[in-house]
């Protein structure tokens, strides 16, 4: 009997050890979940990697060729020096504009002037050229063509020819201006100046066209020019011939002829204005 029992408590143990090993986990650890599961739930946990590029990744594919490296800019090229010169001709001098012309040169020490082109140059006894030319008082080319006309400098035909007929009309019809800083002697040859494209628009209204309206005044300051120069010339005779009261009294003839016409004043060069002006 009691060896029965003894073989029943055996296979009772027997049992609830086969049951045991069963059920426990064989990895140990959390009961709840077997091997299988625990490794899903590991790989769940791990942290999300960006992949690296492809071609360090085992068995990356073959790259395709690589793109032609760009060509790199072409260097600018250097400025080309420019030309030298040509050689100056004996006798003659070379402009700014590279014109040259034939000039006498002064003597050591002393400069010469020389207009050409519509400007005014001075020239040293080496040859050395400076543009001295004024800077214009108005800002349209036909008013200083305009005041060269009525001061009896000389004007250049070009100027105008190369003008329109209707931008003569504009600029004649528009105001002169005075401008801040001219003293009186520019006042006084804008009004000149203002005077002269009034002329113009007057002739124009009684048929002329503005050119022929200007090249009138251009007669006209011509033979203004013509008579001045006749009577300087009776003048400085008298002074030659010593008849120094004479010549006092022919000046102030002349001079009140001139203001009468508008010529302006009477140009006297200063060995003659101090003999005339000596015993004053």
């Amino acid at each position: 009997m009691k060896r029965n029992r003894m073989i029943l408590w055996a296979v009772l143990a027997a049992a609830v050890a086969a049951l045991v090993w069963c059920l426990w986990p064989k990895s140990g650890g959390n009961p709840e979940y077997d091997e299988a599961e625990l490794r899903a739930l590991r790989e769940s946990l791990k942290p999300k990697v960006n992949m690296p590029d492809a071609d360090v990744r085992a068995g990356a594919p073959e790259r395709g060729p690589e793109p032609p490296e760009a060509e790199p800019e072409p260097a600018k090229p250097e400025p080309e020096p420019e030309p030298p010169r040509p050689a100056v001709a004996p006798g003659k001098i070379a402009l700014p504009n590279g014109r040259q012309i034939r000039f006498r040169l002064p003597p050591e020490g002393e400069v010469r002037t020389l207009h050409s082109g519509g400007k005014l140059y001075e020239i040293d006894s080496e040859g050395n050229v400076v543009d001295i030319s004024p800077v214009p008082l108005f800002r349209e080319p036909i008013e200083n063509h305009l005041l060269n006309v009525v001061e009896g400098k000389t004007v250049f035909p070009f100027v105008l020819e190369n003008l329109k007929e209707e931008d003569i009309l504009h600029v004649c019809s528009a105001p002169t201006y005075q401008e801040e800083g001219d003293d009186e002697e520019t006042i006084a040859r804008r009004e000149f100046v203002a005077g002269a494209k009034q002329y113009v628009l007057e002739k124009v209204a009684s048929g002329m066209t503005a050119k022929e309206a200007i090249r009138e005044i251009t007669a006209f300051d011509d033979e203004r020019r013509k008579l001045v120069g006749e009577c300087r010339a009776d003048l400085f005779a008298l002074v030659r011939d010593g008849d120094i009261e004479g010549a006092r009294q022919y000046r102030a003839a002349i001079e009140a002829w001139m203001r009468e016409k508008g010529y302006g004043e009477l140009e006297i060069p200063a060995r003659y204005r101090k003999s005339l002006e000596g015993g004053e």
